[in-house]
């Protein structure tokens, strides 16, 4: 028999599975409603390097931390240009990576959903310190993380939308809280989907249902664990409050319960941030970001013979078409 690892998901129920990857979906969507699931993987196929990693995690499980513990900073607002205009209003934003936009409150009574055991270990976070009211809080957008104070943003930056290009998207639910050090030294930014309205929300409520939160949190996780290099879920936690969807675009429009997704990533650095200033001639915010890419990022890069941009490019065509073929293979799960 092979030794398997572990990586769990816990929800508010008792009930348990343990699934391989390919059955994750269906499981989860099946029984519409809370479960813990473990997914047990042969060591065979697993990457050796994963396995040293919980390893050294197992020698240094007892630190621990609290919400009070985590350290947050940001070195995309700190060292990128933001946006002078400091109102939380519709706009188009010129010259800026960023506007400053913080959680709206919904001053009601959060709870926890469900949380990634996996991510949390990430973050060196006490498992005690989850069942806290204020996890729930903090991860909503009602209450800040205890002793930060760095600046909570929403990230300008264009791209494409039914096959034509859109000009100014940004983040228009999304709140950036910043970026706290976890496992091995590691830097995971942290954001909030479905925490309020922002500069760049257009015509849109700045808030996310249950039920597209729950697709989001098990895509990102089954992506992952599918070998499908992705973005993170910590948590899914309900606000309390209902938001108004037109589920089908039908006119019957009805109250859903509202939720935030806390989703981990060590950059939120995409193609867009690039294309816009690209498109708008900006052009020394492009040089900025590539320099800040290369510097965060791939540092092995820096101080070679190639200018920062030139490595930037040459490292998004060198993973562009691996990581499309990754898609692809699991276009179709199931």
């Amino acid at each position: 028999m092979h030794s398997s690892v572990t990586s769990s998901y816990t929800l508010h129920c008792g009930r348990q599975a343990a699934l391989p990857p390919k059955y994750m979906w269906r499981s989860l969507f099946a029984t519409g409603r809370s479960l813990t699931t473990s997914l047990r993987v042969p060591v065979a196929s697993v990457d050796k390097r994963c396995f040293a990693m919980a390893q050294i995690h197992a020698a240094t499980a007892t630190r621990l931390k609290s919400l009070e513990d985590l350290q947050v900073t940001s070195s995309y607002t700190s060292e990128l240009p933001g946006d002078p205009v400091t109102e939380n209003r519709l706009r188009q934003v010129e010259n800026a990576f960023w506007s400053a936009a913080s959680p709206t409150p919904t001053q009601t009574d959060p709870y926890l959903v469900a949380f990634s055991q996996e991510m949390a270990e990430e973050l060196e976070l006490d498992p005690a310190d989850i069942t806290r009211s204020l996890f729930a809080e903090v991860f909503t957008g009602n209450a800040p993380i205890p002793g930060s104070s760095s600046q909570t943003y929403a990230m300008r930056y264009g791209g494409h939308q039914f096959g034509s290009w859109a000009g100014q998207l940004g983040d228009g639910r999304v709140v950036n809280l910043g970026e706290v050090e976890g496992r091995n030294g590691q830097k995971w930014e942290l954001q909030l989907k479905g925490a309020g309205k922002t500069p760049y929300s257009r015509m849109a409520d700045g808030r996310a249902v249950m039920r597209s939160s729950i697709r989001e949190f098990i895509g990102s996780e089954a992506m992952y664990h599918l070998g499908v290099p992705t973005s993170r879920a910590l948590s899914i936690a309900g606000t309390g409050a209902s938001v108004v969807r037109d589920m089908f675009y039908n006119g019957d429009i009805k109250y859903e319960p509202g939720a935030v997704v806390c989703r981990m990533a060590h950059s939120w650095v995409r193609f867009g941030s690039f294309q816009l200033p690209a498109a708008l001639e900006e052009n020394d915010l492009v040089k900025q970001l590539a320099d800040y890419v290369v510097k965060h990022h791939y540092s092995h890069l820096q101080g070679g013979h190639l200018q920062n941009s030139e490595a930037s490019c040459q490292v998004a065509s060198s993973r562009l078409h691996p990581r499309c073929a990754q898609y692809r293979q699991h276009e179709h799960p199931g």
